[in-house]
């Protein structure tokens, strides 16, 4: 990831880069590096977690499954790095060599100078191998890591648990200075080989203990060992008494032994508290340790902005995979959505109606069509939730979380077929005896659709808004005499509620209407012709119930 302080401004966006020389490089030709159709890299994704929390099989499943290499980074980069530190050390031996060998330095007078005996001689020179500086390590980790995750190497798999020279089991707190600046994930930032994502796999301590230590067995080992120690000590004890009546019979004289000490040791070991007691102590204090590596690791990973998962695995190891792959869905299947997703968000619609007034969006191919479902129209609920895509803006159907997730897969959702030329909108008619639920099934379906449900009385209310018309005043009489409206005026003011904007936008769902043959017959005649009929069905007995 790039880092903010090797910040560009290009065009009114800000572009980060990794490095000095690569803030250079982009700065004198960023046609180079800035592509609208940038290719995707093969996923990198990383593992880590304590002991016992199934890391290797989780790791191994996956790569299985994606049929994509595993690699245990620990010891790949410790060979690499011992590599380079032989090859270093070999480096500074041989320029020593060559120091020494060089011609006699003479001073301004040309007199030989003499290097000191011991200097000569190479004494005073620690035994063993020599130190190497900060500077010199931090360049061989970098190099090593590089080495190790190199860019042709692909799509991996990383086991990215590395915790020796950092777990400590000696001592009860670990050196976090050490950790901190020699973590997997602080060398590969410094390297510039940072994974995708890393999952970080959690386990309680009971269940790791159940997973590692077979208890039976440790304290079944120590009772043959305390055993076998035992026959010895009784071995040497005969062997003592055997030599001790030996000298008796040849008339020597033999001291009395005294067997206190041997008594207090087995004495010590009855009270000592039982072997898995002990190991469940130290693996529960080396696993402390790992996690205390694991947060400090963590830290460097959200410095350098390196997504995380925390999976639990408590559970079995099929949920354990559900959950992985879970959340692997946006690097993996959803992969080439990775890059262009960041160029996709939620705009408020009023914000997206400015912009296509000004000109500076447009709606997209899809119109307000759903990208992944070409054929409906979407819910007018997504209206309040319009994503916009470069210059483009969609209406993706769903809850908001939904269309959230759907910023995720943008690249899927245009590779969607072309919507119909023709946009079509729901005609539906609900009719059915009082009280079968004809109001509830209409609810139901405008739910579902987003179309406007339409009832008698909103007709007729509707009709006397503005008493500015033919229409109006007839209805007005009719309900003012106390008839009823006939069966023409209701046709009428069916057709110009049906007419108005809402419902030639949306769709509409007829609540009980029509109310005979006549109104249907003359509903025909104005064309509004429903595209579905639901007739509901209910018996006497139910009716009079409700």
């Amino acid at each position: 990831p790039g880092k903010a302080d090797f910040q560009v401004q290009l065009s009114h966006k800000q572009y980060r880069l990794f490095s000095e020389p690569a803030m250079k490089a982009f700065s004198l030709n960023p046609a180079a590096y800035i592509h609208t159709d940038a290719d995707v890299p093969p996923p990198r994704l990383m593992f880590v977690g304590p002991s016992g929390c199934m890391l290797p099989s989780v790791a191994e499943s996956l790569a299985d499954k994606l049929k994509i290499p595993q690699m245990g980074i620990e010891q790949t980069y410790t060979q690499e790095y011992a590599r380079l530190e032989a090859e270093h050390l070999a480096g500074v031996a041989s320029e020593k060599e060559r120091l020494k060998n060089q011609e006699p330095i003479v001073d301004e007078e040309g007199n030989l100078i003499i290097a000191e005996e011991g200097e000569a001689e190479g004494e005073g020179e620690e035994e063993g191998e020599p130190e190497l500086d900060p500077e010199v390590v931090d360049s061989l980790q970098r190099s090593a890591m590089r080495n190790t995750l190199h860019a042709h190497t692909g799509a991996l798999i990383i086991d990215g648990n590395v915790f020796a020279g950092l777990v400590n089991t000696e001592s009860e707190e670990i050196d976090e200075e050490n950790v901190t600046n020699n973590n997997v994930a602080a060398i590969m930032a410094r390297a510039g080989r940072l994974p995708d994502c890393v999952v970080i796999l959690e386990i309680d301590d009971a269940t790791a203990i159940d997973r590692c230590l077979n208890l039976e067995q440790i304290d079944l080992e120590a009772e043959r060992e305390k055993e076998r120690k035992r026959q010895e000590k009784e071995a040497i004890r005969a062997e003592k008494l055997r030599e001790r009546e030996q000298r008796l019979a040849a008339g020597e004289e033999v001291e009395e032994e005294e067997e206190e000490a041997d008594q207090e040791e087995e004495e010590a070991e009855e009270g000592a508290p039982k072997a898995s007691e002990k190991a469940i102590e130290q693996f529960t204090a080396a696993k402390r340790q790992q996690e205390a590596v694991l947060a400090l690791m963590r830290g460097s990973l959200d410095e350098s902005r390196v997504p995380i998962f925390t999976v639990k695995t408590q559970r079995s190891h099929t949920n354990v995979m559900k959950m992985v792959e879970h959340a692997l869905r946006p690097y993996v299947q959803h992969r080439n959505s990775l890059i262009e997703k960041h160029q996709c968000r939620s705009i408020d619609p009023l914000y997206a109606e400015r912009l296509q007034r000004h000109g500076h969006a447009r709606l997209s191919r899809f119109r307000k069509f759903n990208p992944t479902g070409v054929d409906r129209l979407v819910h007018p609920s997504t209206y309040e939730f319009p994503l916009l895509y470069r210059d483009r803006i969609y209406y993706v159907a769903g809850s908001f979380e939904e269309r959230e997730a759907s910023k995720g897969r943008i690249v899927d959702l245009l590779q969607a077929p072309d919507p119909s030329p023709v946009e079509t909108h729901p005609a539906i008619v609900v009719m059915g005896p009082p009280l079968s639920g004809k109001s509830t099934l209409a609810a139901k379906l405008a739910e579902k659709t987003g179309a406007i449900v339409v009832t008698g009385e909103e007709v007729l209310s509707g009709a006397l808004q503005k008493m500015d018309n033919q229409l109006a005043l007839h209805v007005d009489n009719a309900l003012k005499s106390g008839g009823v409206v006939g069966d023409e005026l209701m046709v009428a003011s069916i057709v110009r509620r049906l007419s108005e904007k809402d419902c030639l936008e949306r769709g509409w769902i007829l609540d009980g209407l029509p109310l005979n043959v006549k109104q249907a017959t003359l509903l025909s005649r104005y064309r509004v012709i429903p595209h579905n009929v639901f007739v509901l069905q209910a018996g006497e007995e139910l009716t009079f119930q409700r």
